[in-house]
């Protein structure tokens, strides 16, 4: 990318574009939510709950409050 030089086939003009990707990954973490919301509902809590980004794989299943003892076998 050279500094000041014309892209005409470019989208505006531009040499590189990394807005939409980030702002459509937010939808990433807004589902994971949503599915959390679902499994704690499920569990019979619906108190409120925070799941900040980067949401591990840990701190998803941590917030979901699953109960080992309700798995049947």
């Amino acid at each position: 990318l050279l500094k000041n030089a014309p892209n005409p086939p470019g989208i505006l003009g531009s040499k590189a574009v990394g807005e939409p990707p980030l702002l459509m990954s937010s939808g990433v973490l807004f589902a994971l939510k949503r599915a959390v919301e679902s499994a704690r509902h499920d569990a019979g809590n619906s108190d409120p709950f925070i799941l900040n980004a980067p949401a591990t794989v840990e701190a998803t299943q941590q917030a979901c409050l699953v109960d080992p003892l309700r798995f049947e076998f």
